[in-house]
């Protein structure tokens, strides 16, 4: 009844993106598109109108002729609603012994009772470090915040095959189109109202943060520097940043003043990191930029100046067959760079872990 390919969803605060690729094993996207919500529906990575976001999913598969029968989906949980942290045990534990040490971790750092969380482990590398622990990434959310999902997808008409977080779903995205090699790289996904900053080290998941700041900042600084609605300061901000539009002196500035202050939270956040890592020993190369704002006018050269190591623009459909997508190569090569939650999510294969 489910055999065919998972429909990735990723629920953003101000649209739902969608990825369905024609064969998962070929990775032949057939499917890729976006339906932009009404204001609120999603606050903080909780659904809050759940009506407004049942219709927006149903509209969108409607739109790009998606049958919703026996279908399965995919679904990602980011922002604020996501725990994460990474602790360190001793090597060589396994069965009982090892879920009650993970389990009182995971009491301790997420501050809950983990009978109203939905949550996981990870051993992140076998290999013990000079104090003979090995590192263990627990990941929990709120069941009602799941839940909650997961009955917008079932009232579509789906069922759902996987839960993911989008961390790890931009994650799966550039190992499949680009490959990690043997460097340390640092990753920022930033959405309408957070940026959401993960670094990787050879593939291996090192720290994550969520950022507050995203690209509702910059339209909100238009807007009150200019005396815009918010409406008008998002379209001009649009237009400045695309290849060809119409950048007014005033709105480049402005611009340039909110990617200064982007960067800075960004670097503060690094800083936190190499404060609270002891066991890490490495230099950054990179930063992958993706979501709704990284092709904001300057942002990859405001933040390359700012880190001093390369910024670029994640394609989440580079190593992706497109000949038989639905969608146009335009539309890919202008809207891709939204799909890296959706993209990395619809590579998973049901019950992965």
């Amino acid at each position: 009844m489910f055999s065919k390919s998972l429909i990735a969803i990723d629920f953003g605060s101000s649209a739902i993106k969608l990825v369905e690729f024609a064969d998962p094993k070929a990775q032949k996207l057939k499917n890729a598109g976006l339906e932009t919500l009404p204001a609120n529906s999603i606050v903080d990575g909780v659904i809050s109108d759940a009506d407004e976001v049942t219709n927006c999913v149903s509209e969108l598969m409607d739109r790009l002729k998606i049958s919703k029968f026996g279908r399965r989906a995919g679904i990602s949980v980011g922002g604020n609603a996501v725990m994460m942290k990474k602790v360190y045990i001793p090597e060589g534990m396994a069965g009982g012994e090892l879920i009650e040490l993970v389990s009182s971790e995971a009491e301790q750092n997420f501050h809950a009772d983990l009978r109203e969380l939905y949550w996981e482990y990870l051993v992140l590398n076998e290999v013990p470090d000079s104090q003979g622990e090995v590192p263990v990434l627990l990941t929990g959310v709120s069941k009602d915040v799941v839940d909650g999902y997961i009955e917008a997808v079932r009232n579509v008409g789906l069922r759902v095959g996987v839960v993911d977080c989008d961390v790890f779903c931009v994650m799966n995205s550039y190992e499949h189109n680009y490959g990690f090699q043997d460097k340390i790289k640092i990753f920022l996904n930033i959405g309408a109202k957070i940026s959401q900053m993960s670094i990787v080290n050879a593939g291996e998941y090192l720290y994550s943060r969520d950022i507050n700041f995203g690209g509702d900042d910059y339209t909100a600084a238009i807007k009150e520097n200019l005396d815009l609605s918010f409406e008008n300061a998002e379209t001009m901000k649009i237009s400045a940043s695309q290849i060809g539009g119409e950048q007014n002196p005033e709105i480049v500035n402005i611009i340039s003043e909110v990617n200064n202050q982007l960067s800075g939270h960004i670097s503060n956040s690094i800083a936190d990191f190499l404060q609270m890592d002891n066991n890490f020993g490495g230099e950054m190369d990179s930063i992958v930029l993706s979501g709704g704002s990284s092709k904001v006018l300057g942002l990859d050269a405001a933040i390359a100046a700012e880190l001093q190591i390369p910024a670029s623009i994640m394609n989440p459909f580079a190593g992706v067959d497109l000949k038989k997508s639905n969608a146009s190569m335009d539309y890919l090569l202008e809207q891709g760079h939204l799909f890296g939650v959706a993209s990395g999510l619809a590579l998973r294969k049901f019950n992965e872990k």
